[in-house]
């Protein structure tokens, strides 16, 4: 059987996405050697090109020869674009969408600028969650746990570090979050925000000292983090964050507001991590007691630890391929197809 990956993001030749490529590299290589499945790989002009800046995010093809095709799309699932219509699954998630039936009929952001775009909100056809934030943990220099091991006696109580952004759906700044919610840290807490993102200091002052500046405060927060007993987890800019997925890989429970996000294999509230209400904020106090129950808290730091390992390994590619079938078999017409390859 043949796949043709198609890339579409410009120039970057035989690219897929930024800081992920490596994980499809390593899918399609076990693919490859597991099914004996031919893959092919290239790129043409991006959207963005074609059809302005609603349409300029990345996204690839899968064509599944004898199969309609699938769509893996860098965000969610209300950018469209206008061009492509034959497909089954329109979108295979990669980072998270919405869990509410309103998200597949609102505009996307930037669409009610493009007069291209009129009427394009929502998503046409069947959309199938994958997977969130766990995709790019390889651009982070935090080392995942090979093996489960408990944190429950470690030194400080709570942490959490990152920028200080906006949430683009909600309009709640992370910070306002923090300020309702401190009164209820514990004293042993490592909090901090930063104003704007690292990346954001270049040609504003010398890379080299921005660089600098980067490499001490990860290291500070990779070192805290192995100190750490409980990682807090809030909104960025999306719904999702980079944290709970460094927290799942490190055996650290995850207190979060509850998850607006699906993936393929659900993170579960009080299975996977410790939930509390942002419109209660004592109700984080509540949350952090929950894990002062050590059985609980080894509970939570183990199941976290197993999705992740399950779900995002990059070093299980088998893990990796088995959720991308389960995922692609969500899908009516390849399932049908997948079925009759076995």
């Amino acid at each position: 059987m043949k796949l043709s990956v198609q890339a579409m993001r410009g120039s970057a030749e035989n690219t897929i996405f930024p800081y992920v490529d490596f994980m499809y590299r390593k899918l399609f290589k076990h693919m490859k050697e597991s099914l004996g499945w031919e893959i092919e790989f290239n790129s043409r002009p991006s959207t963005k090109e074609e059809f302005g800046d609603p349409h300029g995010h990345h996204h690839t093809i899968l064509r599944f020869e004898g199969c309609k095709p699938i769509v893996i799309d860098e965000r969610e699932t209300s950018y469209i674009n206008p061009v492509f219509n034959e497909f089954d699954a329109w979108f295979i998630i990669k980072y998270a969408y919405r869990d509410h039936p309103d998200f597949y009929t609102c505009k996307g952001l930037g669409i009610d600028n493009d007069q291209r775009s009129e009427g394009l909100g929502g998503c046409r056809h069947e959309v199938v969650p994958w997977l969130g934030h766990a995709w790019e943990f390889g651009r982070w220099p935090t080392k995942p746990c090979k093996e489960w091991i408990s944190h429950f006696d470690n030194d400080i109580d709570l942490i959490f570090t990152g920028t200080d952004r906006v949430n683009r759906d909600t309009g709640v700044r992370r910070s306002a979050i923090c300020h309702t919610i401190q009164r209820y840290f514990p004293p042993k807490s490592y909090i901090g925000l930063h104003a704007v993102p690292f990346s954001a200091t270049r040609n504003v002052i010398s890379d080299h000292y921005s660089d600098l500046i980067n490499k001490l405060l990860t290291q500070d927060y990779i070192e805290k983090l192995a100190k750490s007993r409980i990682g807090l987890s809030l909104p960025g800019l999306g719904l999702a964050c980079y944290r709970e997925h460094e927290y799942f890989a490190q055996c650290v429970p995850c207190i979060a507001p509850r998850f607006e996000i699906k993936y393929s294999d659900p993170l579960i509230p009080g299975v996977h991590y410790v939930a509390f209400d942002l419109s209660e904020p004592a109700s984080f106090q509540a949350a952090y007691e929950q894990l002062q129950n050590r059985d609980f808290y080894n509970e939570i730091s183990y199941n976290a630890w197993t999705w992740w390992n399950k779900n995002s390994n990059p070093d299980n590619p088998q893990g990796l391929l088995d959720c991308f079938i389960a995922c692609c078999c969500q899908s009516s017409s390849f399932k049908a197809f997948y079925e009759q390859l076995r």
